[in-house]
């Protein structure tokens, strides 16, 4: 916010008898209004661009596209005339709006994986080349819901269209604002975009008595008119720092440049200072503390009560009209909305170079989390699937071994080895005995619905054993308990990532 300060200093100066300039009546102000001017000094570096690069995620994306099922990935990629793979387009009649946004990167994601490498190469980057189908299907919610995550904060960035100011449009403004859109001062600085009409005196220019020009358009007009003495009053520095220079006006134009450098040497040049959203604001308001009025009338710098020609009277700046009962209006200050969008433009870059770091941050945070989740994979205890009922086990140990050792001699009876087979009479078959004859082999048969922790179940902690672990007061499957633990720790670390 801008604020329009009428500083006490300057109504104390503004207030002395009717005098001629003297050396120093307006260092005060020149103090207030060089951090403006100085903008304009130098190479006007802008302080660095530093929009964080969103990290590369495409590898989650594959990674994430290789666990899910083969029938979600089908949908996404077709073959053409050459049996080329291609990526499918999205529906027309597909109406979800999650889809819409998502359907490119799937569809892309599916075509890489159609290079025979691809799948190998993701899942040994992730550790998981050697994960059973169980653990990779126990971990794919967890991966879905990182790279979820991931996509959201990416997309975000991606589809958000910043209307910004160029470096170079940047530097236009303070120019502008400052010397009227010339890079710096020269020898015939007088004009249109300095104070509103063609070259003139002192006198025409600072006093503002008529509309015809504007003494507060530009910053270097200000300056000039309250540092810069009439055309032939070539004694005096109203803003020093030295004495006695020679500061005048020509008599139809403003000061010559080596009379602009004798005013600079109370406002030095800045060679290197870098623009900053916060700089531009101070010297803004900063500047503005410079303006103070008198009734309807505006001034800058010392005020005699007489007049502002900067001979007989004070060097200041009394623009008649633009002060509402003491109070002054700053719709002529050209130069203050041209500095004012600068600022806005740089605060907001601030604001998107912030962002722009949190989203990449939170990101790594994600792709992190995802590296420690698949790390872990094989932690996971997946059950062991039982033999069916036409693979009951055998006392040889693999079905399959012994099912075709004893199939070697159906119809053979004489040969049929009763150590690993029997005979079936009726049949004529040589097959597998079972582990026990006659009894139900594990996992099979009526029981093989029971859940897996019922065989922990009411064993006292001393038996607790054997694939069993002892939980508070119960006795529980171990791998049921670690395969819990495992889904509720991926879920929080979820919910963590995704709150900062």
């Amino acid at each position: 916010m801008i604020k329009t300060i009428t500083t006490v200093a300057l109504l104390v100066i503004g207030s002395a008898s009717a005098i001629a300039p003297s050396d120093g009546d307006n260092v005060a102000a020149l103090t207030l209004i060089c951090p403006a001017l100085q903008l304009a000094d130098g190479d006007m570096a802008i302080a660095q661009n530093t929009t964080a690069t969103i990290p590369d995620v495409a590898d989650l994306y594959t990674l994430n596209m290789t666990l899910a099922s083969d029938e979600w990935q089908t949908k996404f990629t077709q073959q053409d005339s050459n049996n080329k793979f291609k990526a499918t387009e999205i529906p027309q009649s597909e109406k979800s709006e999650d889809w819409k946004a998502k359907w490119k990167t799937w569809s892309d994601t599916a075509l890489r994986l159609k290079d025979p490498e691809a799948k190998t190469t993701v899942l040994r980057r992730y550790n998981l080349d050697s994960a059973s189908p169980d653990q990779l299907a126990a971990i794919r919610p967890t991966i879905a819901a990182y790279v979820d995550a991931i996509f959201a904060l990416s997309a975000g960035t991606k589809n958000r269209k910043i209307e910004r100011m160029t470096d170079e449009q940047v530097k236009d403004r303070i120019r502008k604002a400052i010397y009227g859109g010339k890079a710096t001062y020269d020898d015939s600085m007088g004009g249109k975009e300095m104070h509103d009409n063609e070259a003139a005196g002192r006198q025409a220019v600072c006093k503002g008595d008529n509309s015809d020009h504007n003494p507060i358009k530009t910053i270097a007009t200000i300056v000039a008119c309250i540092c810069g003495t009439k055309s032939g009053k070539s004694d005096k520095q109203p803003c020093g720092p030295k004495t006695g220079g020679n500061v005048d006006w020509e008599a139809n134009n403003m000061p010559k440049k080596d009379k602009w450098q004798l005013i600079r040497q109370a406002c030095p040049v800045k060679a290197a200072s870098k623009l900053t959203a916060s700089r531009i604001e101070s010297a803004i308001n900063s500047a503005v503390q410079a303006i103070y009025a008198d009734g309807n009338n505006l001034y800058i710098g010392k005020y005699d009560k007489t007049g502002c020609d900067g001979s007989t009277n004070g060097a200041c700046i009394k623009y008649q009209g633009q002060a509402t009962a003491g109070t002054p209006k700053l719709e002529k200050a050209e130069w203050l909305p041209q500095l004012q969008a600068v600022a806005d433009e740089l605060r907001r870059r601030e604001a998107d170079n912030n962002a722009a770091i949190q989203k990449a941050t939170q990101i790594e945070q994600l792709k992190a989390l995802t590296e420690a989740a698949t790390a872990h994979v094989h932690a996971i205890n997946t059950p062991v699937t039982p033999p069916t009922a036409s693979q009951n086990r055998t006392t040889s140990g693999s079905p399959t071994v012994a099912r075709d050792t004893c199939n070697k001699h159906h119809g053979k009876n004489a040969t049929c080895p009763t150590d690993k087979c029997t005979y079936d009479e009726k049949e004529n078959k040589c097959n597998p005995k079972q582990a026990i004859d006659g009894a139900e082999v594990p996992g099979t048969g009526d029981r093989a619905a029971d859940k897996k922790e019922e065989r922990c179940a009411g064993k006292p902690e001393k038996e607790c054993k054997d694939g069993c672990k002892w939980e508070g007061e119960t006795c529980k499957d171990s791998s049921f308990l670690l395969t819990k633990k495992f889904a509720l720790s991926v879920v929080s670390a979820t919910f963590v990532a995704l709150l900062f």
